[in-house]
């Protein structure tokens, strides 16, 4: 399971897709109306906070779903979330990564 480096120039569908499938799980991006984000924004013209500047990380495999979520608001001021694989719920917040789409 490989490490996924995130940055702002990163197009959603992009993110989504390599999300999709180093860990087998949804991942949900929202804008300030909690509406979905289309899939061809790129992640610097989604930030709710514009005073936020947007830099590279590399998300874990073994952080937890909340930290994951919460990493992701305070690097980027974008609400995401974590769904199981078919999108049909949102994962356990306790789960690690690695294992949410299993």
């Amino acid at each position: 399971m490989a490490e996924i480096k995130v940055d702002g120039r990163m197009k959603v569908k992009t993110l989504r897709a390599a999300f999709k499938e180093n860990f087998g799980a949804t991942l949900r991006v929202y804008n300030t109306s909690n509406h979905f984000v289309d899939d061809e924004a790129l992640l610097c013209n989604v930030r709710q906070d514009d005073d936020v500047k947007v830099q590279e990380f590399t998300i874990d495999p073994k952080w937890t779903v909340d930290e994951f979520e919460k990493k992701f608001m305070d690097v980027y001021a974008i609400k995401v979330q974590v769904a199981t694989a078919d999108d049909s719920k949102l994962a356990d917040n306790n789960l690690a990564l690695e294992v949410v789409g299993k």
